[in-house]
């Protein structure tokens, strides 16, 4: 089972305030899930495959500069 990540921990790995998570997870900007109706958890494996994927993003958008 893929582990869950908190808002702090995503935040941490971003390196962004605890805000931004919130905010990007309301619009559905990044992966999340709902646990209740206050808590929200990240699964890891689709954080990374988020972070990755705009990585990708990035790099071509910079290189075809």
């Amino acid at each position: 089972m893929d582990p869950l990540l908190t808002v702090k921990d995503v935040a941490a790995i971003l390196k962004v305030h605890p805000n931004t998570v919130y905010e990007k997870a309301r619009k559905a900007a990044i992966p999340s899930v709902r646990t209740s109706s206050s808590r929200i958890r990240f699964k890891e494996r689709e954080i990374k495959e988020w972070i990755e994927k705009r990585s990708h993003k990035a790099s071509l958008s910079v290189s075809s500069n």
